[in-house]
């Protein structure tokens, strides 16, 4: 007598099935993954500071639904008329976020007035913060150990 097998004859592509969701999650997680270090994106304080390099439209939003950004501070100071300025504060307006400016440098420190509307920034506005700059290293490390040292107290 010939045993009859439970499996159905589309066992073969449920493999195929498995495999394509297992690789279409493995691309998401890689596309996360390199939109963060396309964007030079790191936590400051888990739920509070995150920075990252010049971010666009889409990064906004993005980082606005992942993350919940609700304030971005510009780094790189007011540059109206600038396409990529003028790009980013239609989409914080548009996404509903806080923007601020803050006129920092590369290769010395900013201004005392600066800093202290940073810390001011850093106590008034809604968090989580957004700090970024043009690539997400110099300015925005500064701006993240005065958050660190300033706010939360850390050395």
């Amino acid at each position: 007598m010939r045993r009859v097998s439970n499996r159905s004859a589309a066992t073969p592509l449920a493999g195929v099935w498995a495999l394509s969701i297992v690789g279409g999650a493995a691309l998401t997680m890689f596309g996360i993954w390199f939109d963060g270090f396309r964007e030079n994106f790191h936590v400051v304080s888990p739920s509070r500071v995150y920075r990252s390099a010049q971010p666009d439209a889409a990064s906004l939003k993005r980082r606005r639904d992942l993350q919940g950004i609700r304030t971005v501070v510009n780094l790189r100071g007011a540059w109206a008329g600038e396409g990529w300025y003028e790009q980013e504060r239609a989409a914080a307006r548009d996404l509903g976020l806080e923007h601020h400016d803050v006129w920092m440098l590369t290769h010395r420190l900013a201004p005392p007035g600066e800093l202290r509307r940073l810390l001011e920034i850093f106590d008034s506005s809604p968090q989580p913060i957004l700090l970024h700059c043009r690539q997400g290293s110099d300015r925005t490390a500064l701006a993240s150990a005065l958050y660190l040292a300033a706010v939360e107290g850390r050395s």
